[in-house]
């Protein structure tokens, strides 16, 4: 029979599968109109759900997936050391850091940086403790921020000959200090506060999003 044999032929190589998509959804959106109260709810638990689902992934993704600002940051890890006699984890010593980081078998990695957390007590007047807060102190090595790819929203970052013995104490802050203590003042670059007594000078600003191990 050449029509059976036509519609046989159309239903396996034809589009007939798009056709009765299409009537699905023609019908679908029939039973919707003819009962709107429950369209109306049914789409607002749906937008309810994918914008918490989304607001979830967001938190998410940006505290442990792409917590940095650059793809560099995201590609930073964390190196300690299990010495044998002991089961917690410990830090590298300077020398240690300076060996590490000049082997050439460390190659797959771009660099390395060292840091070292502190609290210090902050104050803008040097000769005498004024305004005093509590602030969370991170010293780096200078290359931190070209292994990072970013730089000072204010100011210039840290250079490689600051980051030799002898040389003065500087400081970059974070942009949420800035606004804190210092009320957003431009000419913050340049002048001195102190820290736990000792003087900094104030050489740059980070980005809003740069704040890194919790330093102020």
């Amino acid at each position: 029979n050449p029509t059976a044999l036509k519609d046989q032929t159309r239903d396996t190589w034809g589009w007939i599968w798009l056709e009765q998509v299409a009537q699905d959804v023609r019908q679908g959106f029939r039973l919707l109109l003819r009962n709107r109260a429950f369209t109306f709810v049914a789409v607002f638990t749906l937008a309810l759900g994918i914008a918490g689902t989304a607001t979830l992934w967001s938190i998410f993704d940006g505290a442990y997936l792409h917590f940095g600002e650059t793809k560099q940051v995201n590609r930073s890890v964390v190196l300690t050391q299990r010495l044998k006699d002991r089961s917690e984890l410990a830090r590298f010593s300077p020398p240690e850091y300076f060996d590490i980081s000049s082997l050439k078998r460390y190659q797959a990695f771009d660099g390395f940086y060292a840091l070292r957390g502190s609290p210090a007590t902050l104050s803008k007047n040097t000769a005498r403790e004024e305004d005093p807060q509590h602030v969370h102190v991170i010293h780096v090595t200078a290359n931190i921020f070209t292994l990072f790819g970013i730089g000072a929203a204010t100011g210039r970052v840290f250079s490689e000959a600051e980051d030799r013995p002898g040389t003065p104490e500087v400081a970059v802050l974070t942009y949420r200090l800035w606004i804190a203590h210092f009320g957003r003042d431009p000419k913050v670059i340049g002048t001195v506060m102190n820290l736990d007594g000792e003087p900094y000078t104030i050489i740059g600003v980070m980005p809003r999003r740069s704040q890194h191990w919790g330093a102020d």
